[in-house]
């Protein structure tokens, strides 16, 4: 046998062919590489994956977010318009403000409509009951507050 070599036996002890060192390392080196590549190919899919459904968690999250923001911002408008309904004097302003109630009122709803949208049915249930309490809210400045406010 020459350096480098190694002779191979087969069963019953028969020689099988000379396989040289250069050429099991070049096929160690091949299967590493190929074993390397499926490994790779694989987790960056995976990867690829889980960045997608990630995206998409915090995009709808995001949405929730600023409708939830909007949805505070349309109460308070119409909190201030219900205010400035009671500071004003002459009818056309109270009238001007009232309308604006219910301006801010409609894009209220909008904006719940949407949230909901995306809500689980947990997130629906107190979407629920705190629009049962703008419900309430309403009603309390359509028949009292309104009412009172004109009769002043």
């Amino acid at each position: 046998m020459r350096n480098g070599e190694i002779a191979v036996r087969a069963k019953g002890g028969k020689r099988m062919k000379k396989v040289s060192l250069a050429f099991k390392l070049a096929v160690i080196i091949v299967l590493s590489v190929v074993t390397v590549s499926v490994i790779s190919f694989m987790g960056i899919s995976k990867l690829g994956q889980l960045n997608n459904k990630l995206n998409n968690i915090v995009d709808i999250n995001a949405k929730k977010v600023q409708y939830s923001l909007t949805i505070n911002t349309d109460i308070l408008r119409m909190a201030r318009a219900e205010k400035n309904m009671i500071m004003v004097t002459t009818t056309e302003e109270m009238d001007k403000h009232y309308n604006n109630f219910y301006i801010y009122y409609k894009d209220y709803q909008s904006n719940v409509s949407n949230l909901k949208k995306l809500s689980t049915d947990d997130e629906k249930e107190t979407i629920d009951k705190s629009t049962l309490e703008v419900e309430t809210y309403v009603e309390l400045f359509e028949n009292k507050i309104s009412v009172f406010t004109r009769q002043n």
